[in-house]
């Protein structure tokens, strides 16, 4: 990293040190998919398997 000059920046803040949180988008708008259901349809879509 330092051939790069990229070095230690003092109290930065990175993104993984704080926890995931995530709102399903359903819980906003009552006609959103669930992410479950567009995830397998892509999946359909674009690969000859299927979620299991």
């Amino acid at each position: 990293m330092a051939a790069l000059d990229l070095f230690e920046l003092e109290g930065i803040e990175y993104i993984d040190e704080y926890p995931i949180v995530r709102e399903p988008l359903n819980k906003f708008d009552s006609s959103a998919k669930v992410a479950r259901e567009i995830i397998e349809s892509l999946f359909k879509k674009y690969t000859d398997s299927n979620i299991r």
